[in-house]
């Protein structure tokens, strides 16, 4: 059978498990990413690193959650999540820009190694906040400054998702 006999345009279609399966749907993407990681990582020692990409992205991951996000990839310092695929969700503009604002505003990377990520966002932003306009910074800055900062950014439209690729 050719791959376009076995194509699937909604996922709640998809019963046979070599399917490719595929949905159109709105959704909402963020892209979590730490300023200067790669050029911080080479001056910290191998338990410093850890430390700090377990607490990033720990903390990533729970704003996500609280926000009814889902966790699409994580590839070092970056962090993809979406919102309404391909699990559904209402208000998914929202909720990112909740998620964004959150993690803008309660990011504390040195913080008792104990604390649960969740008592940092517990006290999340108030609801009518914008996000401020984007920076750039130099590498010399990135790799000088005292505690990492963190970049969000959010779009939303109309997207392909489903069971593509390996």
């Amino acid at each position: 059978m050719a791959v376009s006999e076995r194509m699937s345009f909604t996922t709640e279609d998809c019963t046979e498990p070599r399917a490719v399966c595929l949905a159109a749907r709105h959704c909402t993407v963020a892209c979590f990413d730490m300023v200067g990681f790669h050029a911080r990582a080479r001056s910290l020692t191998f338990d410093e690193l850890r430390v700090l990409h377990h607490r990033y992205i720990s903390f990533i991951y729970e704003a996500v959650m609280l926000h009814a996000g889902m966790i699409d990839k994580v590839v070092g310092d970056r962090v993809i999540a979406t919102w309404n695929v391909p699990r559904r969700c209402t208000r998914a503009e929202h909720r990112a820009v909740q998620a964004a604002l959150a993690v803008a505003h309660t990011w504390v990377p040195c913080v008792d190694p104990m604390e649960e990520p969740s008592e940092l966002l517990a006290s999340s932003v108030p609801r009518n906040e914008t996000l401020g306009s984007e920076s750039t910074v130099s590498d010399e800055a990135e790799r000088s400054s005292p505690e990492p900062e963190l970049r969000v950014g959010v779009a939303s439209g109309a997207a392909i998702f489903g069971n593509m690729g390996s």
